[in-house]
């Protein structure tokens, strides 16, 4: 094992030097000092040491990387830098403008920019706007929250694929499925497979695909759609009106005894038939 300070210098130089993709540098280095074509990786650690025989790079206590606008931050990390992979280990946290992704496990390609998250994923989006009419841009209300058992993203695109007991929520609005894609950019998330929207307590709707418009909050269902909801107001049928319908008093007038003439009624001879 060698001293931090050199291991991290021996590293950066070995990272620009040998990387086609970004360059590596310490946290102390000059961001313009890079070369062109080449990004920087910087980090911070409250310790660390580096093993130049396995080419690996351990860092113990408040574990911060930065690439770009992405964040990566863990109590503990370990960073090949032959590999350019980096695996991180509790409070493990990724954060950009508008998104940020929270796992258990997090493994980083630094090579083509690309993070998995396992383990009670979970990702908050709140990079959109509502255009309106009347005003140039308004701030969207409610934030909209992803769960996973996993979830690959490429923060560079800001596009990420969850798999595993997806569960959606913006609001009252929840949507569970088999697979979820996040698009940073579009502010959108289309799910697939078994797909159930439930808003509020009562109306839902099924489906095969879910595509939901953070912006707009516009959702777009595909696929076998089928769904239930409540509507505000008293239907009765028309049988049940009858029966509780309550039937009008008769209209009935006895006349006067003084208005009831007697009718005089003739008397018929009865006819002789002649006997058999």
């Amino acid at each position: 094992m060698v001293d931090i300070r050199r291991s991290l210098a021996a590293v950066a130089l070995t990272c620009l030097l040998g990387c086609s993709c970004f360059g590596y540098a310490a946290a102390e280095q000059n961001k313009d000092s890079v070369p062109n074509g080449k990004q920087a990786v910087t980090l911070n650690s409250d310790r660390g040491d580096y093993n130049e025989k396995e080419k690996l790079v351990r860092l113990i206590g408040n574990v911060k990387f930065t690439c770009q606008d992405a964040v990566m931050t863990s109590s503990f990390a370990k960073y090949h830098t032959d590999t350019q992979i980096a695996d991180f280990q509790g409070n493990i946290k990724l954060a950009q403008p508008g998104t940020s992704v929270t796992g258990r496990s997090l493994r980083v390609y630094y090579g083509n920019q690309r993070a998995i998250f396992k383990g009670g994923v979970k990702v908050v989006s709140t990079k959109f706007k509502l255009q309106d009419s009347k005003e140039s841009s308004k701030s969207s209300a409610e934030p909209a929250y992803l769960e996973a058992d996993e979830f690959e993203y490429n923060w560079a695109q800001g596009i990420g694929y969850a798999k595993g007991n997806i569960r959606f929520r913006q609001g009252e609005r929840k949507v569970f499925a088999d697979k979820a894609k996040y698009d940073r950019g579009a502010s959108n998330i289309e799910m697939s497979g078994n797909v159930r929207l439930e808003n509020g307590d009562n109306d839902w709707l099924s489906s095969q695909r879910v595509s939901v418009d953070l912006t707009t909050n516009k959702v777009q269902a595909a696929g076998q759609v089928m769904g239930r909801f409540l509507i505000e107001g008293s239907f009765q049928s028309e049988k049940s009106q009858h029966s509780k319908t309550e039937l009008p008093e008769p209209s009935l007038i006895e006349p006067e005894k003084d208005a009831i003439v007697p009718q005089s009624v003739e008397q018929v001879e009865p006819l002789d038939y002649p006997t058999l």
